[in-house]
């Protein structure tokens, strides 16, 4: 069962060390905690120590100085090598530190020092008890602390969700949240385990403040979960698997995902929308202006969708492929594109020659070019379907005029 330790709205309310403390208790509980905070030297008596190996014998600084004696020659033997505690040289460096720990366990610098040690060993658990007692001893987190707290916290918390342990991952995310407040993948994973426990609302509080840090996914994820609190689960999982399917251009799957969506939300305009858009660009044209149909009932101002309808009339009288081209093409024209528009109108021509506003608009698009013959024979196409028409006849007579006076004035 997953319960929160704190709220989305009172995350930010608790002392840091408490929050960190809770979450070592928490793995302590479920390690036990010889597993998760097992000094390396079960000799405890320092008295029985060597004076060699006993930091009583030369005092704090200059037995942290020893530490860090020992840390070097760790990293100069085992260069190029992971750090491991199971490596001799690091495993007495780590015993030393441990013992100038117990000597004086308040002193910052061991702590800090610790820290830093122990997560370049990978002991993500005993990072995480210096780090709070650190914090408890008064001192600061600086951008280096911050940095290997947030990525141990996290960690931790992946690894405690993976063995099932929700509580224990939220209570690691939650510090590392409050650690960091720049990291938003720490609130993204405790609204990510909300929701795969079936709590959307507590998953779209903490997605949106992974959001506000700056988390597209987190934004995505809000998104989608504020939709299955508005339409459902189902038609939310249709939606959105229509979404991908079209996006890998597989439109057929893309088409019966969002078929169920309307199916299972009827009231959902976006389904309606992207269902007709994927049925006309599958040249299901009939199919595509019922759906055109069913997205403006819902939104019946929406100057876009009649523009679609107009286009999917267009394939249904010239064929999809014509109907589509012409459709392109006066898109193209609007963004001033014209020799692209131009393009597509003559291909529009070319699978249908009686297709009139094709011809009409290939003619319109080469005299805007300068390409007075192109122009022509698509004026010339345009009026023998529409004798009647005056204004092709004044465009023919207009270039007819011009071509004649370009003629005698060449000559």
């Amino acid at each position: 069962m997953v319960r929160r330790l704190c709220s989305p709205k009172t995350i930010f309310v608790y002392p840091i060390y408490l929050i960190m403390g809770i979450c070592f208790l928490v793995a302590s509980l479920s390690t036990g905690v010889a597993q998760v905070y097992a000094p390396l030297d079960s000799r405890a008596n320092t008295q029985t120590l060597s004076s060699e190996n006993n930091p009583a014998t030369y005092g704090q600084t200059n037995a942290l100085a020893l530490a860090e004696q020992k840390v070097q020659r760790a990293r100069q033997a085992y260069r190029g090598i992971k750090a491991s505690v199971d490596q001799p040289l690091w495993k007495d460096a780590l015993i030393y530190i441990d013992r100038v720990y117990r000597t004086n366990p308040a002193d910052l610098d061991v702590l800090y020092f610790a820290v830093v040690i122990y997560y370049e060993v990978g002991w993500d658990y005993q990072v995480w008890e210096f780090g709070r007692e650190y914090l408890e001893a008064g001192g600061v987190f600086d951008d280096l602390l911050i940095e290997i707290l947030t990525e141990v916290g996290n960690d931790l918390g992946y690894s405690y969700n993976k063995a099932g342990n929700t509580e224990f991952a939220i209570a690691y995310f939650e510090a590392v949240s409050q650690i960091n407040p720049l990291d938003a993948a720490s609130l993204q994973e405790i609204g990510t385990i909300y929701s795969e426990a079936g709590f959307p609302e507590d998953a779209a509080a903490y997605w949106q403040e992974a959001t506000k840090r700056g988390s597209s996914e987190a934004n995505y994820l809000l998104e989608r979960a504020q939709l299955e609190l508005y339409i459902g689960p189902e038609a939310t999982d249709a939606f959105y698997h229509g979404i991908e399917h079209y996006e890998e251009g597989s439109l057929a799957e893309a088409k019966d995902a969002f078929s169920i969506a309307v199916e299972l939300n009827p009231s959902f305009t976006e389904s309606w929308r992207w269902l007709a858009r994927t049925l006309m660009e599958s040249c299901i044209s009939q199919d595509a202006l019922w759906a055109w149909q069913n997205y403006v009932e819902l939104v019946p101002n929406d100057q876009t969708a009649l523009y679609f309808i107009n286009g999917v009339k267009e394939q249904l009288t010239w064929g999809c492929e014509a109907g589509q081209a012409y459709m392109d093409g006066l898109s193209l024209y609007e963004t001033g594109l014209l020799a692209e528009a131009n393009e597509y109108f003559a291909y529009a021509v070319s699978l249908d020659t009686s297709y009139l506003e094709a011809n009409r608009w290939a003619a319109r698009t080469s005299q805007e070019l300068g390409d007075n013959n192109s122009a022509l024979y698509y004026w010339y196409a345009a009026q023998a379907l529409a004798p009647h028409d005056e204004s092709i006849s004044y465009f023919i007579d207009l270039l007819e005029g011009n071509i004649v006076s370009n003629q005698l004035t060449s000559n």
